[in-house]
């Protein structure tokens, strides 16, 4: 499982950041959502396939 910096962020209010800029494709934003897993470790990562990167999460996920 190789883990990279995609250079995604999330902030407190659940805002997505790509190099800083906002994601605001809304389906792009559902896709994401529903890909983000929790590692052993406790980081958060964007899991697509057999891709796996790792989210700068500002504040504790809620995911519903």
């Amino acid at each position: 499982m190789m883990i990279k910096d995609c250079h995604i962020r999330i902030d407190r209010e659940g805002n997505w950041f790509y190099n800083n800029l906002p994601i605001t494709n809304q389906n792009i934003y559902l896709y994401f959502n529903q890909h983000i897993v929790k590692d052993k470790q406790g980081n958060y990562l964007l899991k697509i396939k057999d891709q796996n990167c790792l989210l700068d999460v500002e504040d504790t996920l809620y995911i519903v």
